[in-house]
């Protein structure tokens, strides 16, 4: 007999506001069938306790670098078990 187990999808949270990043990122998770993208504000991706791990895109905080360090803190204080993938945090 055969045994059948489902694989377990990994939840990634996107907090990506540009539409193209948004979009080739998604691409990217969804090609990868053992990732599931999940897109939305922080609030609802800190509250989303099924998530492993938070792609976080700086270029779209507006605002002064710490105001971007001060995200990440909060993400930390939030859900120290999330992981966090951050981009986009180049100089202007």
């Amino acid at each position: 007999m055969v045994s059948q187990v489902k694989a377990v999808k990994i939840r990634v949270g996107l907090l990506v506001h540009d539409p193209m990043r948004l979009a080739g990122l998604s691409a990217i998770c969804s090609n990868l069938p053992q990732l599931e993208p999940v897109q939305g504000e922080l609030s609802k991706l800190l509250a989303d306790l099924t998530l492993r791990f938070l792609v976080v895109d700086l270029k779209d905080a507006r605002g002064a670098q710490s105001k971007n360090v001060d995200l990440i803190r909060r993400i930390n204080t939030a859900r120290p078990d999330l992981h966090q993938i951050v981009i986009g945090g180049g100089r202007r």
